[in-house]
């Protein structure tokens, strides 16, 4: 029983990095630079927020996975990312899980960090609707430059 209580204090007390908002981490995503600020706002209400303590592994390849991680606060790595095989880490604002995952990257926490769930379709959504169809996130989404294109779907 003192053994319990000794895990319940540990796990109560850690000290985590400050929890953004969801607005913010959309704000500082490179991704959602072409992005209204109407826009970034309606990301934001259908996203959420996770914690993953360091270590943690966040995203597999072979999973099938229906999100697109961004990180908020902390590092996230990301492993056989770049065109080398090389780790790669990736810092607030840094996108993976979306196109990432085609290189095949497991991305686990660098540091105890925040980081924003994206539901794929949301992204896909928004980047049909409100942003620059020129910019090369519409490209690695599968999102038609021009509304008859026929490129893929996410």
């Amino acid at each position: 029983m003192r053994l319990q209580r000794l895990d319940r204090v540990r796990s109560d007390s850690i000290d985590r990095p400050p929890r953004p908002t969801c607005l913010e981490v959309v704000r500082g995503a490179p991704l959602f630079a072409g992005l209204s600020e109407a826009a970034r706002r309606a990301v934001a209400r259908e996203s959420f927020l996770a914690f993953a303590e360091c270590g943690e592994v966040i995203w597999r390849p072979e999973d099938a996975s229906e999100f697109v991680g961004v990180v908020g606060i902390g590092l996230v790595r990301a492993l056989k990312l770049d065109i080398k095989g090389d780790e790669v880490t990736l810092g607030p604002g840094s996108e993976f899980g979306g196109f990432a995952s085609d290189k095949g990257g497991l991305s686990l926490a660098g540091s105890d960090c925040w980081y924003l769930k994206i539901p794929r379709g949301v992204i896909r959504e928004v980047l049909q609707t409100d942003y620059d169809r020129s910019g090369p996130a519409c490209h690695l989404y599968g999102v038609a430059a021009e509304p008859d294109d026929e490129m893929g779907v996410i």
